[in-house]
């Protein structure tokens, strides 16, 4: 059995304005010197942000060569990464605001968020009374007048040359 690590939660300061799809989760990064720095950079469009607001100024990397907003380091070097609980210093404006989720709570939405009563299948959900599939299908036929069945038919011939 391998001793997995658990997973880091997923920093962020909020949903990103720009793409409305992403979050804009910190990253640390180090200059020439050692010393780290955190910006907050969406994770779909890659909007950067310095300081920990998102309603404030923002920039973009340059697309063929990104560099950090803070240090002008490459952007995904290695002095780079999403940043974890531990390099967020407690009394600083980015602890203040950071967001700290863990990433399977972000995709999964919860069973009782999902569910309202009216979802709940009951004894009085079932058709009349439990009747076997037998029955039903003896009751109703093709030949019954007034019931029309779909057309099953469609979709089921073989695709034509230009399809």
């Amino acid at each position: 059995m391998m001793n997995e690590l658990p997973p880091s939660p997923w920093i962020h300061i909020g949903e990103c304005p720009v793409c409305v799809n992403g979050l804009c989760r910190v990253r640390t990064c180090e200059d020439e010197q050692g010393r780290r720095h955190l910006y907050a950079m969406c994770d779909e469009c890659e909007a950067i942000w310095v300081k920990p607001d998102t309603a404030s100024e923002r920039v973009f990397p340059r697309g063929e060569e990104p560099l950090c907003p803070v240090c002008s380091r490459p952007l995904y070097g290695e002095q780079a990464h999403w940043t974890e609980p531990e390099e967020i210093a407690a009394s600083s404006d980015w602890s203040l605001a950071a967001i700290f989720e863990m990433p399977n709570a972000l995709d999964q939405p919860q069973v009782s968020d999902l569910l309202v009563m009216d979802d709940i299948a009951t004894d009085l959900d079932a058709p009349e009374a439990h009747r076997e599939a037998s029955e039903l299908d003896a009751a109703v036929s093709e030949d019954t007048p007034g019931i029309k069945f779909a057309d099953n038919s469609y979709g089921q011939d073989e695709p034509k040359p230009g399809c």
